[in-house]
C-alpha cells in the first residue's frame, strides 16, 4: 500500500456499525468513501455523521464507491454473499465476529478470499484493550498456567430480531462466545477438548418476537494438556453487566478487566496494577490501524480470518457438546476440513 488513505466503505448501520463508524472516522488512514444499509432510514441517519456517499445496494456501493477494503457489520448469515462481492473487486474485508453462522462458513470465507488474493480479518478488537493486552504481556509471570475463567454476561432486553435465529448466526455462544473464546486461544491456544452446556428460553415473558431458537446462555468448560482448564460464561440474558479474565498459575494470578489488569501472587496480595481508560470505539480504531499497517506486508494480518477458525471450531464444539452430552474436539472439527493447526496459526 501506498502512502494514500486506504478508500474504505462500510457495509451496515446499526448498532455496532454507528460504532465502526466512529472508528473508521479516528483512524487517520482511511478515507470512507461510502456507506450501504437496506434501511434507506438508517443509511440516512448514519450519513448525517460523515461525508461520503450513501446507498441501500451493497453492489452499487461497490462498483460506485470503489473502495479498497470493505468493513462489515452486517448479521453473519449476510457476511457471505457481502464478503464474496467485495472478493469479486479485489477489495480487502474487515468483519464484524462471528464473520458467519458455522464453521463450514467462515472456512469458505477464509479459501474465498485467498482465492481473490486479497485479506480477510476479523474484528478482534477486544485484543486491542488495553487490560486484555497488558494481561497477555504479563501472561510469562505467572509460570505455569492452571485455569482461565472469563464471564460476559449482559442482558439485552427487548426483541432480539435475527438475534432469536441460531440459523442467522444468532445465540449466546456464536455472539459473544466468539469474543470469550478468542481470547482465552489468545491467552492459552486451542484447548483440546469442548464441553458445553446452554440454556435457552430466559427471556422475560412478552419479549419474544417471529423465531427464537437460539441459545441465551451458554457455559464452557475447555481442556487443555498438563492439567490446565478453562471455564467460561456468556449469556445475553443475565445481568448486571459483568465482563472479566482471570488466570491463574504457578506464581499467582491475572485479573483483567477491559481498561484494567492486576498482578497478584499466591496469597493474593498485589503485585502490579495497570489501568488506561479507552473505549470500545478507541479499541476499533487500534484495530483498524493495524489492519491498514498490516495491508502492506505479505504476511497475514493481525487477527486473520484464518486464526479466527479456531474460536469457530471451538464455538461449533460447544454446539455439538450440548447436543451429544460430551466433550468435543474443535482440531478434529477442523480436520474434517483439511485444515490444521498450523493452517490456522501461520
Amino acid at each position: 500500500m501506498d502512502e494514500k488513505p486506504l478508500r474504505m466503505a462500510l457495509v451496515g448501520t446499526g448498532e455496532f456499525g454507528l460504532g465502526l463508524l466512529a472508528a473508521l472516522k479516528r483512524t487517520p488512514r482511511v478515507q470512507l468513501v461510502g456507506l450501504a444499509d437496506q434501511d434507506a432510514s438508517a443509511a440516512a441517519q448514519a450519513g448525517k455523521l460523515c461525508d461520503c456517499s450513501l446507498y441501500q445496494d451493497n453492489r452499487q456501493l461497490l462498483s460506485q464507491s470503489r473502495p479498497q477494503a470493505v468493513a462489515m457489520a452486517i448479521p453473519p448469515a449476510s457476511s457471505a454473499h457481502v464478503a464474496a462481492m467485495a472478493f469479486e473487486r479485489g477489495c480487502h474485508v474487515w468483519a464484524a465476529m462471528p464473520i458467519a453462522p458455522g464453521l463450514a462458513q467462515a472456512v469458505a470465507l477464509c479459501r474465498q478470499a485467498d482465492q481473490a488474493g486479497v485479506k480477510l480479518v476479523v474484528g478482534a478488537y477486544r485484543r486491542f484493550m488495553p487490560g486484555y493486552a497488558r494481561a497477555r504481556e504479563m501472561l510469562s509471570r505467572l509460570g505455569k498456567v492452571y485455569h482461565l475463567e472469563m464471564q460476559y454476561l449482559f442482558n439485552w432486553g427487548g426483541s432480539l430480531g435475527w438475534r432469536g435465529d441460531r440459523s442467522s448466526g444468532g445465540g449466546a455462544l456464536m455472539e459473544l462466545g466468539s469474543h470469550a473464546l478468542d481470547l482465552a486461544i489468545w491467552m492459552l491456544g486451542l484447548p483440546q477438548s469442548v464441553y458445553c452446556a446452554m440454556g435457552t428460553d430466559q427471556r422475560p415473558s412478552g419479549t419474544r418476537q417471529g423465531l427464537y431458537d437460539s441459545d441465551d446462555t451458554a457455559c464452557l468448560v475447555l481442556r487443555y494438556g498438563q492439567g490446565a482448564s478453562a471455564c467460561l460464561t456468556v449469556s445475553r440474558s443475565l445481568a448486571p453487566f459483568r465482563e472479566e479474565l482471570t488466570i491463574h498459575g504457578e506464581e499467582g494470578s491475572l485479573q483483567a478487566q477491559p481498561h484494567q489488569c492486576t498482578l497478584r501472587d499466591r496469597q493474593g496480595a498485589v503485585r502490579e496494577s495497570f489501568r488506561q481508560e479507552q473505549t470500545p470505539t478507541e479499541a476499533l480504531a487500534r484495530q483498524l490501524e493495524a489492519f491498514v499497517a498490516d495491508l502492506a506486508g505479505e504476511a497475514r494480518c493481525r487477527c486473520s480470518a484464518w486464526e479466527n477458525l479456531l474460536a469457530m471450531a471451538c464455538v461449533e464444539a460447544g454446539y455439538l457438546s450440548d447436543r451429544t452430552n460430551q466433550p468435543e474436539n474443535p482440531q478434529a472439527l477442523l480436520a474434517g476440513y483439511n485444515i490444521a493447526l498450523g493452517d490456522c496459526t501461520r
